[in-house]
């Protein structure tokens, strides 16, 4: 088998599974992106009172944070998994 050929079918099994990086970072600039579609197309929307003094905008923007949050302790969760299988 040729370099550029194994080269190839590595990059082929890199691409079938996305690491916790790629993953983290795909997932919360989707939400992201999604998001400020949102701010744009629906203003008025987003200003809309839910509770108390609290908008659907806030309320879209605490669920991304907490989506955030959750990521990044999943990706811990695989990083500290990793860490201890190769020892």
């Amino acid at each position: 088998m040729s370099d550029s050929q194994a080269t190839r079918e590595s990059k082929h099994r890199s691409r079938r599974r996305l690491s916790p990086e790629g993953w983290f970072v795909k997932f919360n600039a989707t939400v992201l992106t999604l998001h400020l579609v949102l701010v744009l197309a629906a203003r008025p929307q987003l200003a809309t009172e839910t509770v108390g003094h609290l908008t659907v905008g806030v309320l879209l923007l605490l669920g991304q944070g907490l989506l955030l949050l959750s990521t990044a302790l999943r990706y811990t969760a695989v990083g500290i998994s990793g860490k201890r299988s190769h020892t």
